[in-house]
């Protein structure tokens, strides 16, 4: 009977195993109805490039590779305040998914030193090189995605709000190159439908 409760002892133990490479932001703010909710996010590179610094702020080291969802809602509002500690910046990925995520088609928006840009698989749909990030200061990153329509705002200035044809997902896939450092703080995922 003993061999019996170390076994059942074990195996809910396995069963309730953490995920190391799991995270959740907001967690428990599930009310479908609620501004703030739960996002839910994988970390697909070496799990030393990300670290969470608390329920609503993440910091993003070399080569990182984090998925980021809002479960079932692909009209989205996607908010962070960037702040670039070292290195080029991030890449946004929208319209993309954690699955074969280096061979499916996505859009992207880079925000870097030298550069910010919006491109769709290999076309630009904007670009800029004397906007860019400077690394003193937190500049506001908002993507909303409603229908055909794809809105990204950069600090306080609208970038790029058009039509587009590409197919919605509830993911955005977030990338450092090498020597980057990148905090995201204030990260908010709302359904845009709700706002």
């Amino acid at each position: 009977m003993k061999y019996y409760w170390i076994l059942l002892s074990l195996l809910i133990i396995i069963a309730n195993a953490c995920k190391p490479d799991s995270f959740t932001l907001h967690k428990h703010k599930d009310d479908l109805n609620s501004k703030i909710r739960q996002i839910d996010g994988l970390i697909m590179s070496d799990l030393d490039s990300f670290e969470k610094i608390n329920d609503n702020t993440i910091l993003l080291k070399n080569n990182a590779v984090v998925a980021m969802r809002l479960s079932k809602v692909t009209q989205l509002r996607a908010q962070f305040l960037v702040e670039v500690l070292k290195g080029n910046g991030v890449l946004f990925n929208f319209h993309s998914v954690s699955d074969n995520f280096a061979t499916h088609s996505k859009i992207a928006f880079k925000y870097f030193d030298k550069e910010i840009s919006l491109w769709k698989d290999s076309v630009y749909l904007y670009q800029n090189f004397s906007k860019r990030n400077r690394k003193d200061l937190k500049e506001w990153v908002v993507y909303e995605n409603y229908g055909d329509n794809l809105r990204l705002i950069v600090g306080c200035d609208t970038v790029f709000n058009k039509k587009i044809n590409s197919i919605a997902t509830e993911y955005l896939i977030l990338e450092t190159d090498k020597d980057s450092e990148v905090k995201l703080e204030s990260i908010l995922f709302s359904d845009i439908n709700k706002l």
